[in-house]
């Protein structure tokens, strides 16, 4: 997301930020950052959130707050954005990133889909066999 840009939070603009962050991942992008989960999540959420913790991120799913780096959207939320039907979480990020003040303009937005597969291709990478185990049973 280019700084000061107004949003729309759609399929496209869902899949372009996926896109950029993969071209422009790190091996832990999640250190020491605050991770916020839409509900509705693949497998179970202490799952999701053990990963993003085992990364030493911080998970949430109660508090959207302005320090927040990532944004993940559910497959289940993502599927029901294309046919129309926005999560009000989704909504609310759109309105807070939109707001004046722009508390929000460095937030990454992604998939749960490909948050889930770039944790993959990093545990294999390092060899990470507590998270990998936690991310087959996502899969």
């Amino acid at each position: 997301m280019k700084e000061f840009e107004k949003i729309e939070i759609n399929e496209k603009s869902i899949n372009e930020y996926s896109k950029i962050f993969i071209e422009q991942c790190k091996s832990n992008q999640f250190y020491n950052k605050n991770v916020f989960f839409t509900e509705n999540l693949c497998g179970s959420k202490f799952n999701q959130f053990q990963v993003i913790g085992n990364l030493g991120g911080f998970p949430t799913q109660t508090e959207f707050i302005g320090d927040t780096d990532f944004f993940i959207i559910s497959d289940f939320d993502f599927e029901e954005l294309i046919k129309g039907n926005v999560a009000k979480k989704i909504i609310e990020l759109e309105k807070s990133y939109n707001s004046k003040g722009r508390k929000h303009t460095k937030l990454k937005i992604l998939t749960e889909k490909v948050l889930i597969e770039h944790i993959h291709q990093r545990c294999l990478e390092i060899n990470d066999q507590v998270t990998l185990n936690l991310i087959n049973d996502l899969i």
